[in-house]
């Protein structure tokens, strides 16, 4: 294996484990699961030597794909950095409520539909699903096709016949990208976290149409 194919596979094991660590303490904890953010992040980068090792980083592995001394030690610094930035992404997300591309915190939703002129509102109502269209999220331009893009994913997965559990994780994903990218200044890095949060529960729940926005999306924006 080459150096960079040892460094992506190194990373991509750590994101798996960074999100899994924060998706499994939101489970147990629920709404207090942020509190717990600092003492996680600590543990992650304290496994992070291990971590490397496990996913085939190792002194002899980067002698034996040619790269130099030098060269490994540069990469293995590299990759250290970005290991850290993973924890720290993950955490700010679990700070904010969000595990796994899912939210953690169920405040008071206000539920509004004002297609076709007419408003309706309701509170935490039990027997309503949360519709937003184009023009009902606050969002740059920036944003518009995705959010055209979410709205046809929603409408997809309501006709997918999915349990409640499935379309109500992949309902949590969605709002999760919809609240950063209606902040004054969307964090990319999350948005596209947590665009590939909501694919994966696409993919694995079979919705193949709703899958295939988010796939033509992603990958224009080089996500894929």
């Amino acid at each position: 294996m080459t150096i960079l194919g040892m460094h992506r596979r190194c990373i991509d094991g750590y994101r798996e484990m960074c999100t899994a660590a924060a998706a499994h303490i939101a489970e147990i904890e629920g709404e207090d699961a942020s509190r717990h953010a600092d003492s996680i992040g600590q543990i992650l980068k304290d496994m992070q030597p291990r971590i490397i090792e496990l996913f085939g980083w190792t002194e002899r592995g980067s002698r034996s794909s040619g790269a130099s001394l030098s060269m490994a030690a540069e990469q293995r610094t590299k990759l250290q950095a970005e290991m850290n930035a993973e924890v720290e992404h993950t955490m700010r997300d679990l700070r904010l409520g969000i595990a796994g591309g899912m939210n953690v915190k169920k405040r008071q939703q206000l539920y509004i539909d004002n297609r076709g002129g007419a408003g309706q509102f309701a509170v935490n109502s039990p027997s309503s699903t949360q519709s937003i269209g184009r023009d009902q999220i606050a969002t740059t331009n920036e944003f518009s096709p995705l959010v055209q893009v979410l709205t046809d994913v929603r409408q997809q997965v309501a006709q997918a016949g999915l349990s409640s559990d499935d379309r109500n994780a992949i309902e949590d994903a969605v709002i999760a990208v919809e609240r950063e990218i209606a902040q004054p200044q969307p964090d990319q890095s999350r948005v596209k976290r947590l665009v590939l949060g909501v694919w994966k529960l696409i993919r694995d729940v079979g919705v193949s149409v709703a899958g295939q926005a988010i796939t033509a999306y992603a990958k224009a924006q080089g996500w894929m």
